[in-house]
């Protein structure tokens, strides 16, 4: 989706390199740049099936001689992924119906998959300020929806968050799409996902 079309600048002509789109061949949600939205990790049973037979078909042939020991870390692997869209689907389904606006558009796969909405976004494209228009319009739209949170994003700043979220008189939650190392509860895929899912269970029940 156009998301890390910068790799391949980094690569260069480097043709000995394999390049795998995870992406390719999949009919991405509308959002992103005219891309497409970028964020399919974020629903772990399109990681599961779309995603992940991609990425070990790669390593299977980079490493033909390890074929039998990819593929079974790759059954593991899926296994984890059923495990948490299960657990996921439990801890979710009291507030499905609920919507939300989050900092920016990332969370239409997982909305999508355990029937919540995400009702709008403060930010469409890093760096690009709302109208004073369309924020009036976000919140008249999250009033009449009921909206109960405003989620932020440790990577991009609360100031519009906390704005939005004064204006509508409902907590601020952090939600994070990338997670990363020495982050505590957020420094792999599945604690990542875990983490997000509770965060959105507090917050859309409406309990502080």
């Amino acid at each position: 989706g156009g998301m890390d079309d910068w790799s391949q600048a980094v690569l260069g002509g480097a043709e000995d390199i394999p390049r795998v789109g995870l992406n390719d061949g999949l009919t991405l949600r509308k959002g992103g740049d005219g891309t497409g939205d970028p964020h399919v990790w974020l629903d772990p049973l399109l990681v599961r099936d779309a995603w992940l037979p991609r990425i070990v078909a790669a390593l299977v042939a980079a490493r033909p001689d390890a074929e039998e020991t990819l593929e079974a870390r790759g059954r593991v692997v899926a296994d984890s992924l059923t495990e948490l869209d299960s657990w996921m689907s439990t801890r979710l389904a009291p507030v499905r119906g609920r919507a939300f606006v989050s900092t920016h558009s990332a969370w239409n796969y997982l909305a999508a998959r355990y029937g919540i909405t995400e009702l709008g976004a403060i930010y469409h494209s890093p760096g690009q300020e709302p109208s004073a228009r369309a924020l009036a319009a976000l919140v008249d739209q999250a009033r009449a929806a009921g909206v109960r949170a405003v989620f932020t994003e440790p990577q991009l700043g609360e100031t519009g968050a906390r704005a939005l979220a004064g204006e509508l008189g409902v907590p601020v939650y952090v939600l994070d799409p990338l997670g990363g190392s020495g982050l505590d509860g957020r420094d792999s895929y599945l604690k990542m996902m875990r983490f997000n899912t509770m965060q959105i269970a507090r917050a859309l029940d409406g309990k502080r």
